[in-house]
């Protein structure tokens, strides 16, 4: 973590270069913190003996505000030389682009043509509202909190993602930013750390949009936390625990130093954002390895200790988790062994549906100019929230709410079925945690009412989510409880057919029918006598190795001789 010591050192190191002109401030990127940091780095690595440890242990948003400052003192000092170098440049391309405009030459199109076609797209709707599902739940208007309500309404009318997979992606990711030493304080004491699972349809759930558009934002913030601390790889528990391990002892640094044997000096920063869209694999995963009770000691803010021939240990480690995956993935992985233990009841399931259709999306003119602003008030936000221990107190008006109206409500779930209590029961760590990220998201250490309301919200979106998902697809919930098993067998056919159609002369290996068409429902021999009953085609082809035998549709198979 950030530390004055390593932040003196660098500043002293920086002053020392820059009188002696080996530091050239003017070669410095001061666009943002993140560029700045990379180049002072490099500059560090090459002209001083400072270990990359202590350099990457300093406060670097200070250090990137006062050489921008510096900066500015230089140039006044210099002048503005070199600006008007650029006026001819500009000058000349406006020309060239006035004699384009001016061509009659073959390219050339008529202006009442443009008019025209112009015409005929202002007559056209810019977006279409898409209703989704019958029965899914929506985002309550509350959410629309602080800055991230001001994030949401600007950037939402102009994306297809739901505006829940945009909120949640930021709120998790935030909560990653700021680090371990955040705690919320409420009726009960929370880390500041929030994880969900998207859950939509592939196509219409749009997941990756509304994710893509959140980090849009998030990247501006610290470009350097997104390239050095965010995975996409969840693959074991003891993974997990290499990616954020300690150190060795200091006794044995110096024993391997002195021997010249490797030294691990282990990962500083400890904070690690999951990014994972291939979620329902990790599920899978979960049953009978570490990784499940790996993921519940993270979520629940406990060193990990891994008792393996490489034994490893990794002390506060502050990792944030979000999947996506089907509703029909997230319902097939209940589990009442896993519902038992807990993991998935520490992920906010949130359901995603495009909320709007726009064939044809553009940012607004001032695109740049609000997510930089959006970045740097968040940026200041984390800064403030990841610097020292922080303890996020309830206000008294936001107490007074939750007595009154939030603790009746959490302590009823007697008419939930069996899982979906394991949600309910879940509820007030989830809104302790992204009420006390509200708060830190908008520059404050105690959760006021609207932090409060907002995250409420959110919760009660979740929980619906889960009940909506776990009653159209879960076994035990709803509608796929109630089919039996000639019903399943039908509808995986039927699937399997229609991939199959879609998939035409290029066919499908048995392995994605498996994995990707029938997602893991289906063991090895069933998919054989589904191939059997359909009377599918079964060609081996050769890939320079073992034939791989693909399966096609009666109507797409290679003709012999093919």
């Amino acid at each position: 973590m950030p530390n004055q010591r390593s932040t003196d050192t660098v500043r002293r190191n920086l002053a020392k270069g820059f009188e002696s002109g080996t530091f050239d401030i003017s070669k410095v990127r001061l666009h943002s913190d993140s560029a700045f940091r990379t180049d002072v780095e490099e500059w560090m690595s090459e002209n001083t003996q400072v270990s990359p440890q202590t350099v990457r242990g300093a406060y670097w948003y200070d250090l990137f505000r006062e050489w921008q400052t510096k900066a500015e003192e230089v140039q006044e000092a210099t002048g503005e030389a070199g600006q008007s170098a650029s006026a001819p440049v500009q000058t000349s391309f406006e020309e060239a682009i006035h004699r384009e405009m001016e061509d009659e030459g073959p390219g050339h199109v008529d202006a009442a043509e443009v008019d025209e076609v112009q015409e005929e797209l202002d007559d056209l709707p810019y977006s279409t509202p898409v209703p989704g599902p019958q029965g899914r739940p929506w985002l309550g208007k509350k959410a629309w909190h602080g800055i991230a309500g001001e994030i949401l309404e600007y950037v939402s009318p102009d994306v297809e993602a739901d505006p829940a997979g945009i909120l949640a992606t930021m709120l998790s990711s935030f909560s990653c930013l700021i680090g371990f030493d955040a705690y919320a304080h409420g009726p009960i004491k929370q880390h500041v750390n929030v994880w969900h699972i998207l859950m939509g349809d592939t196509g219409e759930g749009r997941k990756g949009t509304a994710a893509d558009r959140a980090m849009e934002v998030m990247r501006r913030v610290e470009m350097g936390f997104m390239k050095k601390n965010t995975t996409s790889s969840l693959s074991s528990g003891e993974g997990l625990v290499i990616a954020v391990r300690d150190g060795m002892d200091e006794d044995e640094i110096a024993r391997r130093e002195e021997n010249g044997h490797k030294v691990d000096y282990g990962v500083d920063d400890k904070r690690l954002l999951v990014m994972s869209t291939e979620f329902a694999m990790v599920m899978q995963k979960t049953h009978g390895g570490t990784l499940g009770p790996i993921l519940r000691d993270l979520w629940d803010g406990k060193s990990l200790n891994i008792q393996s021939s490489d034994a490893e240990v990794a002390t506060d480690p502050h990792v944030t988790v979000m999947g996506h995956v089907t509703p029909q993935e997230f319902a097939d992985r209940q589990r009442p062994s896993e519902m038992a233990g807990g993991t998935w009841n520490r992920f906010m399931p949130i359901f995603v549906h495009m909320p709007h259709e726009i064939p044809w999306p553009e940012d607004p003119e001032d695109w740049d100019e609000k997510l930089t602003e959006f970045a740097d008030r968040l940026r200041e936000a984390a800064h403030s929230a990841g610097s020292g221990t922080k303890s996020v107190k309830f206000s008294k008006e936001a107490q007074l709410y939750y007595r009154k109206h939030v603790y009746p409500e959490y302590s009823r779930s007697s008419g939930d079925s069996v899982v979906m209590k394991q949600f309910t029961q879940r509820r007030l760590p989830h809104l302790v945690r992204v009420a006390g990220t509200y708060a830190l998201m908008n520059g404050r250490t105690e959760v006021s009412l609207g932090d409060l309301e907002a995250a409420k919200a959110v919760v009660d979106y979740a929980i619906e989510s889960a009940r909506f998902v776990l009653a159209t697809h879960a076994p035990g919930g709803g509608m796929a409880a109630a089919a039996s098993a000639e019903d399943k067998e039908a509808r995986d056919k039927a699937i399997l057919m229609q991939a199959l159609q879609d998939a035409g002369e290029s066919g499908l290996n048995r392995t994605h029918i498996s994995q990707k068409v029938l997602k893991y429902r289906r063991k090895t021999d069933e998919v054989k006598a589904f191939i059997n009953d359909l009377e599918l085609v079964v060609v081996k082809q050769n890939s320079g190795g073992r034939p791989i035998e693909m399966v096609f549709h009666p109507d797409f198979a290679p003709k012999d001789g093919e």
